[in-house]
């Protein structure tokens, strides 16, 4: 399988952290797979919580109101399988980068995260597999964030790096933002995938938002696999399949009381299912892809 994640840079000790990061039941799935929402909290508690908060610029830059917002998650698990009664031990780090006009000149700046997490082998409940013990890759995970204003006047939301001066590495390395539409085309198709509108509505509550204000990021990851699984289970397809790669890019967040309709297509390609879509608000036109909320494209494999 094609690594959905950019390379992870050789960053300096001081941009690296580590952190623990106990399983709860829900976590793993029947035949011991680690769902890719809790995957993805490895680079909360490797870089956020042992690194960046520890910053002195980042307590700066939240009073002044400048936040780096997620704009792209790719995630990646493993199959293991690995038990609940256990921990990832996980090790990330960060990078500030930028990307570039058409003037040239310094456009956005971004932090990007990356984590992996390792966990022992081993089952919760079934007989453990022989290899039991032995530590392995559970998974990995890449956060990208654009630095803004979200709450200020859409005119003073864009930061600068004079904004950012408190990190020494800024603007730091060029990087190239990936365009949200392009995850609509299944691999090796030039063309969009013929998507199809799923019955199912979403009314977003509060139980779904976070500190910044909207829908976590992490929600629209479950809400599109569910989608991805109907829209198999329609076609006759077996349901039975789970998560295993996820990349996932957000253009416009929602908030507690909208609703969203997902917009989906899936094809099996080789031994794997491959779902693209987009998310939309409901009752929008799904032909103009280019007001969709986000995008993203899932992998998901067999179970057992």
């Amino acid at each position: 399988m094609r690594s959905l994640l950019p390379p992870r840079p050789e960053a300096h000790p001081d941009q690296c952290g580590r952190g623990e990061l106990p399983l709860r039941y829900e976590d793993i799935s029947q035949d011991g797979k680690i769902r890719l929402e809790t995957i993805a909290t490895a680079e909360s508690v490797s870089t956020w919580q042992a690194t960046l908060m520890k910053h002195p610029a980042v307590p700066q830059l939240l009073a002044r109101g400048i936040v780096p917002i997620m704009t792209r998650l790719c995630i990646e698990g493993t199959d293991g399988p690995f038990a609940v009664e256990t921990s990832l031990d996980c090790d990330g780090c960060y990078e500030i980068s930028h990307s570039v006009s058409a003037a040239g000149s310094v456009d956005r700046l971004f932090l990007n995260v990356w984590a992996n997490a390792h966990a022992p082998l081993g089952r919760t409940v079934l007989p453990p597999p022989a290899n039991a013990g032995e530590r392995r890759l559970a998974g990995r995970v890449f956060a990208e964030h654009v630095f803004t204003r979200p709450l200020a006047p859409r005119e003073q939301r864009r930061v600068t790096v004079d904004d950012l001066i408190a990190f020494e590495e800024v603007p730091g390395p060029r990087f190239e933002q990936c365009i949200g539409p392009t995850l609509l085309r299944f691999e090796g198709d030039d063309e969009q995938a013929s998507l199809e509108m799923d019955p199912h509505e979403i009314c977003f509550g509060m139980r779904h938002t976070d500190s910044n204000q909207h829908v976590n990021s992490l929600v629209y990851i479950t809400l599109f696999e569910e989608a991805a699984v109907r829209h198999l289970a329609r076609r006759g397809g077996s349901p039975q399949v789970m998560g295993r790669a996820i990349e996932i890019a957000y253009r416009k967040p929602f908030f507690a009381g909208d609703r969203m309709q997902i917009a989906v297509s899936t094809r099996t390609i080789g031994d794997a299912v491959h779902a693209v879509g987009a998310l939309f608000a409901s009752g929008a036109d799904m032909a103009d892809v280019s007001r969709a909320h986000g995008f993203a494209h899932l992998i998901l494999r067999s179970a057992w």
